[in-house]
């Protein structure tokens, strides 16, 4: 059986572009990981500074991930040398192990290791990308293959590590887009203008008044009957406005109050 990825492929790809948050990104990874006959998933965020060199999101078996830690497997693993040196995608059945198997060769243990979980292959696309300041950076997602009885080679044709590459690119791009939104704090509107422009003025409530009928192009001569006010005090607290604004006449009051939501347009 040989997957046709045309649909699966573009509706996964649809799905990265809509998320949200960088937590609805695994799920959807998964779902589309699954169509292709892949049982579970581990991305290495190479931008992440920790102590192992960089963030794991994964969905592979917990005695997996708890084995590869104790037994410090990555140290060993072939595919994480295999990623340094190339960016384009293989299979874990591409490393070429020793020939020795009377000799406790740990390169070997790994991916026997691998094999006794459960994980009969992988397809291992690293990601050589560089960050906003184009510092250099390695990430890699590794997709496992669980089904003994099929050829993942067969099984996703001779395109699919092609195919596949594509939609590793956009996952990563957009997690690291959708990070990079949410390590900034949201400011309300008032701390935001308030950086930009200083504390926002504390306007009478006839101040606004006259500035809101000014913003509907009324004169002060209209505005004072509007308001039942002399038009000498219209042009009073028109004045005081600008003074508080530091704005050099009416219609740049006027602006200055609806930028700073002041007033309403």
């Amino acid at each position: 059986m040989t997957i046709n990825f045309g649909n699966d492929f573009f509706d996964g790809l649809a799905a990265i572009d809509a998320a949200k948050t960088s937590a609805d990104l695994p799920g959807i990874l998964q779902a589309t990981a699954s169509k292709a006959g892949f049982d579970s998933f581990a991305f290495l965020d190479g931008r992440a500074e920790t102590s192992v060199g960089g963030r794991i999101i994964t969905t592979v078996a917990p005695a997996w991930q708890e084995t590869y830690a104790r037994e410090n497997l990555a140290a060993h693993d072939p595919c994480v040398r295999r990623v340094a040196e190339s960016n384009s995608p293989f299979f874990w059945s591409d490393i070429v192990l020793p020939e020795d198997d009377r000799r406790p060769d740990l390169t070997r243990m790994t991916m026997t290791a691998a094999r006794d979980m459960g994980y009969y292959d992988g397809l291992v696309m690293p990601l050589h990308m560089a960050d906003a300041n184009g510092v250099r950076m390695l990430s890699s997602l590794s997709l496992f293959w669980a089904d003994g009885s099929e050829d993942v080679r067969r099984v996703i044709g001779p395109r699919g590590p092609a195919v596949v590459k594509m939609l590793a690119a956009a996952w990563a791009q957009k997690l690291s887009d959708l990070g990079e939104a949410e390590a900034k704090p949201v400011q309300s509107p008032a701390k935001v203008l308030t950086g930009l422009f200083g504390r926002p003025p504390k306007l009478t409530s006839r101040e606004v008044d006259v500035l809101s009928w000014a913003a509907k192009g009324k004169t002060a001569d209209e505005t004072s009957v509007i308001l039942a006010l002399g038009r000498e005090t219209v042009h009073t607290h028109l004045s005081n406005a600008c003074r508080k604004l530091q704005a050099s006449n009416k219609t740049h009051a006027v602006a200055m109050a609806v930028h700073r939501r002041l007033i309403r347009p």
